[in-house]
């Protein structure tokens, strides 16, 4: 029985998916780095978007976020929760 070496044992993912949407493991954000992105300065303003129905996931005690349903949220499902606040 040939042997293999634990790199061809264990291929990197190329691809996951999350809701049946095929995401690129390198479009996963941590919190820090949606900092970044949303150029936020304080974690308590990504708790608040959370709470409000940002799309997260928990990995052990830390979020995760896919980038392309952070961008959806912003686009589409926040602004419709701050208008129907406004009325």
């Amino acid at each position: 029985m040939p042997t293999r070496s634990l790199v061809e044992a264990v291929r990197p993912l190329k691809k996951l998916t999350a809701k049946s949407v095929e995401v690129p493991p390198d479009e996963f954000l941590t919190t820090q780095e949606l900092m970044r992105l949303l150029k936020i300065k304080h974690k308590h303003t990504i708790y608040r978007l959370i709470d409000e129905g940002l799309p997260a996931i928990v990995v052990g005690k830390n979020f995760r976020f896919i980038k392309n349903e952070v961008i959806n949220f912003l686009r589409n499902g926040f602004s419709k929760k701050l208008q129907s606040k406004s009325r």
